[in-house]
């Protein structure tokens, strides 16, 4: 009984994100949000408000209240892809260890290479425009473009020590150290 609930729940999510999963050409006034966008949205206003533009108000507090959130973070994103992943997998639940019990799906690893690749590319030209389209859905085009603005040089700063710190983790023990950046 409580798998056919979580089926038919999976079922209505799944359906209100498949039908837009495409975005049109570009110049074109209206975007189709991805799978990812709404995932987003679901995470940090509730299922409801997929269907409402702007930001939900009244009810209870929202996880983007609770937290503070005010744009998209790569951990963010990372988890909305995984939490998709999942619904499209047979598992019926996460568990601990964080591997599917019937798909084998190692759900941590995806969700950790996932998010350490968008940090790391997170101001390439192609991320940063999916980003300002999330944040566009997600917190409305006035705030996200104020946001993104005012937090585009403190993540520049961080970008730039992971980067560091990932290629010390990924060289070869036969290889020389890698300077990693120091305080400025």
């Amino acid at each position: 009984m409580a798998f056919e609930r979580f089926c038919i729940k999976t079922h209505k999510f799944l359906n209100s994100l498949i039908p837009s999963m495409g975005r049109s050409l570009p110049g074109s006034q209206h975007i189709q949000y991805r799978p990812q966008d709404k995932a987003c949205k679901v995470i940090m206003w509730g299922k409801k408000s997929i269907d409402r533009p702007g930001l939900p108000s009244g009810g209870p507090t929202h996880n983007a209240r609770l937290w503070g959130c005010t744009v998209v973070s790569p951990g963010l994103w990372a988890f909305a892809t995984t939490c998709i992943i999942f619904l499209l997998s047979p598992n019926v639940e996460f568990s601990k260890g964080g591997k599917g019990d019937q798909s084998g799906i190692k759900y941590s690893k995806y969700f950790a290479e996932y998010k350490c690749l968008l940090t790391c590319k997170w101001d390439s030209p192609h991320i940063t425009s999916l980003r300002l389209n999330i944040n566009t859905f997600m917190f409305g085009s006035a705030t996200a473009e104020v946001t993104e603005s005012s937090n585009s040089v403190v993540q520049e700063d961080f970008a730039r020590h992971i980067n560091a710190a990932m290629a010390a983790m990924h060289m070869d023990l036969d290889n020389e150290p890698v300077s990693l950046p120091h305080g400025e």
